[in-house]
């Protein structure tokens, strides 16, 4: 691991990148790959290792602690550019498996799965995933995630999907890609800018959403447009318009109580024609 720099007269390597000074050929150029998968695996036990021996030296306040402090994470975030949260998974593992028990057969991630674990257990576990690698058989670290939950080492039937957990194409990913869709566009203040023509597309567009819910609710035509509010309601809120549910469900009711007062009119007025109808037919009669 000391070797984690590009040893090649052709090829320069700064902070911001790597130039060519001259030709490379097809094998140079992957032995450049593989230094930069040993630096890339490196980093993440280098800053943690880094942050834990700074921490074990000066500690809170300059005295040794089993935690990096806040001035350490700090100074790392300045001299990285990672976040915190990465800085402390990077701590994490370094604390909890120390260098004596790491292989350079298997990646950071591989260790940080085991880090979890006992470090009596921890030996054990990096030794039985090597002579995997050894045998030939990939120890991936999808692999080690269900080895650990088997608590031995799984075997290529136990990394077979089980039948019955086969996925079932739903309705639920492509509502929620819609409503970020819809946050997006609110986010672009398409509402504020949009045309009139725009916003008529875009409402044909949409149309087949109500068809589908209309086909889910075969009411009687009184109660569909409750349902088409109330539909539309929900998707005011979950598009991010607060509090208008409500005016969605009065709008409702105040449909049907229109609706209802308008049909009891009609009902009024056909019994009152049937009625006269009647009349006039016997009137009629010799």
């Amino acid at each position: 691991m000391n070797q984690l720099i590009i040893n090649n007269p052709n090829v320069a390597v700064s902070r911001i990148g790597l130039r060519f000074t001259g030709k490379l050929n097809h094998q140079e150029w992957q032995e450049i790959a593989a230094s930069m998968g040993e630096v890339a695996s490196a980093i993440a036990f280098i800053v943690g290792d880094w942050l834990v021996y700074g921490q074990s030296l000066f500690g809170l306040e300059g005295f040794p602690d089993s935690r990096v402090d806040e001035p350490s994470y700090q100074l790392a975030m300045a001299a990285t550019g990672l976040d915190r949260s990465t800085l402390q998974n990077y701590a994490y593992v370094s604390r909890c498996i120390p260098y004596s028990l790491r292989s350079e057969r298997l990646s950071w991630e591989h260790h940080r799965l085991l880090a979890r674990l006992p470090e009596a257990e921890i030996g054990n576990w990096i030794a039985r995933c090597v002579a995997e690698e050894d045998a030939g058989r990939k120890m991936s670290t999808r692999r080690l995630r269900k080895s650990l939950a088997l608590g031995r080492i799984a075997t290529a039937a136990d990394m077979e999907p089980d039948a019955a957990d086969k996925g079932v194409v739903n309705h639920i990913p492509f509502v929620n890609r819609l409503v970020l869709w819809w946050r997006h566009m609110q986010d672009e203040r398409f509402l504020a800018t949009a045309t009139r023509e725009q916003r008529a597309a875009m409402k044909r567009d949409l149309e087949p959403i109500i068809d589908i819910y209309n086909q889910l609710c075969p009411h009687h035509p009184m109660n569909l447009l409750t349902d088409i509010l109330t539909f539309v309601g929900f998707f005011a809120i979950t598009f991010g318009a607060a509090g208008t549910i409500s005016r969605w469900l009065k709008a409702a009711e105040e449909t049907k109580r229109t609706l209802a007062a308008h049909n009891a009119s009609v009902r009024e007025s056909l019994n009152r024609i049937e009625a006269t109808l009647k009349q006039q037919s016997k009137t009629s009669q010799p």
